[in-house]
């Protein structure tokens, strides 16, 4: 095998491998990552279903956004491979979410009635 084609092969096999970096510690998991994150994704969901049957609460609305975006992150993250790929792609994702956010504040600032 060329050197190319062995670089090559061992970005696949890191891809398919069932070691990831976690906060820094390098983590082995029986059975894929893949399917360890899909567990990941499935008890979350089953813990938002269980929060939004409770009655609303000042924490309700917090919790429920804390948890769409640990999933987000879960998915975009390991799904979309963006722990593996260029950083680019990161601020591709990243800089148009922070564009709709500050909108989204300018408009919930913004009085309904209009300035007069």
């Amino acid at each position: 095998m060329t050197d190319e084609q062995q670089g090559s092969h061992d970005a696949h096999d890191a891809f398919l491998s069932d070691t990831t970096t976690v906060f820094g510690r390098e983590i082995t998991v029986q059975g894929g990552i893949y399917t360890v994150v899909f567990g990941l994704l499935a008890v979350a969901t089953v813990i938002e279903i269980l929060i939004g049957g409770l009655p609303e609460g000042v924490l309700l609305i917090p919790l429920l956004l804390a948890f769409a975006v640990i999933k987000a992150t879960l998915v975009v993250m390991y799904y979309m491979h963006l722990k593996t790929d260029s950083r680019l792609f990161t601020w591709v994702l990243i800089l148009p979410l922070l564009i709709a956010l500050a909108a989204m504040l300018y408009l919930l600032a913004a009085p309904p009635t209009g300035y007069t």
